[in-house]
């Protein structure tokens, strides 16, 4: 299952694959101040957008430059200021992120896999040259089905391998 799981998230046909790691991950018990400093502090300019994440680094919402910069959210926490977004799941086909409704209000969205753990970062332009460069490739789903026929069959040899090894003992 972990290796089927793994072949998912790294293919470039899930938004797993095309997700952004130009992003920020700060914990939601920071406080605003700390977290200004600490981005003046730091060589970040390639960052698309800033996330916030619990003490388990689950995915918790999106936060605003505007809102951390205001001088009366310096003493409150992250959380204080986080903007609930729904995030993508990095094996959302294509077609159904371009329908995400979430575009309209936000120019860049969190990539999370099943845990709600931070895949990357994906603007809508992003999205769009992806589906272009996949519809105009030779890859298709026959190709897709024989990745995922290739991760199933070695799941299989592992575990005939443990069911053989476990008997001979």
């Amino acid at each position: 299952l972990q290796q089927l799981n793994r072949l998912f998230h790294t293919s470039s046909k899930t938004l797993s694959g095309i997700a952004s790691p130009d992003f920020l991950r700060v914990e939601q018990d920071k406080n605003c101040r700390s977290v200004r400093e600490m981005l003046a502090n730091s060589d970040l300019g390639n960052a698309q957008a800033i996330f916030a994440v619990n003490e388990f680094g689950e995915y918790q919402g999106l936060v605003s430059p505007i809102a951390l910069l205001q001088e009366k959210n310096a003493g409150h926490p992250i959380s204080a200021i986080v903007q609930n977004v729904e995030p993508l799941s990095g094996l959302s086909p294509f077609a159904s992120a371009l329908a995400a409704p979430q575009w309209a209000d936000h120019r860049v969205l969190p990539v999370i896999d099943s845990k709600a753990h931070l895949l990357g970062a994906l603007t809508y332009a992003q999205l769009i040259r992806a589906r272009d460069n996949f519809s105009t490739a030779e890859a298709g789903l026959g190709e897709l089905i024989g990745e995922v026929a290739t991760g199933y069959i070695e799941i299989c040899a592992d575990l005939m391998e443990i069911t053989v090894g476990a008997k001979r003992q």
